[in-house]
């Protein structure tokens, strides 16, 4: 190969991999723009008030759980299914009738997504234990959601609890 054709070569490869033309390249971006799109999904599901758009965002063999709250302190996370997933947000539409839920900071790597959500609302049934208070409250949980295929399979978060129960108790 003579050398201009070699140099040729070299800055095409450089190029097609600074655009992103490698396979590696290609397959996270795929993976980042369908998690994007399954976390816009689950906000969907929120802001609307219908949980059957959950189908459209959780594995139908349920997606593994690692929240601490949800695999009771211990160390071993729990399989939900979508009908847990779609009970859990129900029980949140009830208790706030006008809930609202948003993304503030979204960041992703490989076939993660990681988003601080921030859920506003008032406080019209019992939540928590807490009897409706007619409190307008906004509190934040921090998720972090693996994809596999066109879900999310795994789930990872930090909900601010204590926030939350403070606005509504104070």
């Amino acid at each position: 190969m003579e050398r201009r054709d070699l140099l040729k070569s070299v800055s095409l490869a450089g190029v097609a991999a600074a655009a992103g033309a490698t396979p590696a390249f290609a397959r996270r971006r795929d993976l980042q723009r369908q998690a994007n799109r399954l976390l816009d999904k689950l906000v969907q599901a929120i802001n609307q008030h219908d949980v059957s758009i959950l189908d459209q965002v959780y594995a139908a063999e349920g997606y593994v759980n690692h929240q601490v709250l949800v695999t009771m302190g211990g160390n071993t996370p729990t399989t939900m299914g979508r009908d847990q997933a779609k009970n859990y947000f129900a029980a949140r539409f009830k208790a706030f009738p006008d809930i609202t839920l948003a993304t503030d900071i979204r960041t992703g790597s490989g076939d993660l997504i990681a988003a601080n959500l921030v859920w506003r609302g008032t406080h019209q049934g019992e939540y928590l234990g807490i009897p409706a208070t007619g409190k307008k409250v906004a509190w934040n949980s921090t998720d972090i959601l693996r994809v596999r295929g066109k879900y999310f399979v795994e789930h990872w978060g930090a909900v601010d609890f204590f926030g939350l129960v403070k606005q509504l108790k104070g």
